[in-house]
């Protein structure tokens, strides 16, 4: 795992707003990580098909 990953991220530009805006990160993340899982499950698929 990159440890810039979060750098950058439209998450951390944002300001402070209760409650919400944890879920809305929470959310975002949650996104985040499943489009890079289903990535490297690609990729993976790929590798096994050649």
């Amino acid at each position: 795992v990159k440890s810039d990953t979060f750098q950058g991220n439209p998450i951390s530009k944002r300001i402070f707003r209760g409650e919400n805006y944890c879920r809305e990160i929470i959310a975002e993340l949650i996104e985040q990580h499943l489009r890079e899982t289903l990535r490297l499950n690609q990729q993976e698929n790929k590798k096994h098909q050649q």
